[in-house]
């Protein structure tokens, strides 16, 4: 079970890398100065409810409330910050890009990956 979840992880890990075309980008001078790069990457695992998609600042997310969310994020700004995080959150509520998510999410389930390219 855990060599079968290791080759999970590494996969969600190398796809970014071959579709990053279909990957959102952002334009956000507050955050991120001129110049600059990066992405952050979220790879999430949990329990969910009342899932539906809407529409919200012009795009659609899918909005949910859940049980419990296991997350791990990498966030890298170039050329020298890097992080790294892992976390449980539990009841809470949540919205995610469309066209960012790649992976599965049903009515009770989420596990896929968020990559969102900084530019």
């Amino acid at each position: 079970m855990k060599k079968l979840i290791g080759i999970l992880v590494c996969m969600l890990l190398i796809i970014p890398v071959t579709v990053s075309a279909s990957s959102k980008t952002i334009n956000n001078e507050d955050e991120i100065d001129n110049g600059e790069f990066g992405f952050y990457f979220v790879i999430l695992y949990g329990r969910i409810y009342n899932l539906s998609e809407g529409m919200l600042y012009g795009e659609i997310h899918y909005i949910f409330d859940y049980i419990f969310l296991r997350v791990i994020e990498f966030i890298y700004i170039a050329p020298f910050i890097f992080q790294f995080q892992r976390s449980k959150v539990e009841n809470g509520h949540a919205e995610i890009l469309k066209d960012s998510f790649r992976g599965f999410i049903s009515e009770n389930y989420i596990l896929g990956r968020v990559l969102i390219w900084l530019s």
